[in-house]
């Protein structure tokens, strides 16, 4: 699911941001940084590997499941043939892949009754 940005808007720095003003700094070395694999930290968070995304799966208002995955759309269509007619709906942002499986369990928990 990529965002598009829109082609009718000027998506360039406002004015009262010059370049010319800051030392040393670079548009988008962060991006160019990103792209290459290097390792981006931004204010002591470790930005690269938040690729993870936890979805549920919704038919109406229904939440039919819930889970993680690195692909949305791929495991939309995976879950429309067990039901068709669903989608998903993202919760929150990406995130590291260990903060999606803790909150997978945590909905699991909840989701699950407790057997006698």
């Amino acid at each position: 699911m990529k965002k598009v940005l829109d082609p009718n808007v000027d998506h360039d720095l406002r004015a009262e941001y010059d370049l010319s003003r800051l030392k040393g700094g670079l548009r988008g070395k962060y991006y160019r940084r990103t792209i290459a694999g290097i390792k981006v930290v931004v204010d002591g968070m470790n930005t690269s590997n938040r690729s993870w995304y936890k979805y549920d799966y919704k038919i109406g208002h229904k939440i039919k499941y819930s889970g993680i995955t690195q692909d949305l759309e791929r495991r939309e269509q995976e879950h429309q043939q067990r039901w068709p007619g669903g989608h998903i709906v993202q919760v929150g942002r990406a995130t590291t892949k260990e903060a999606a499986l803790e909150w997978e369990q945590t909905k699991q928990q909840v989701i699950t009754p407790k057997r006698k």
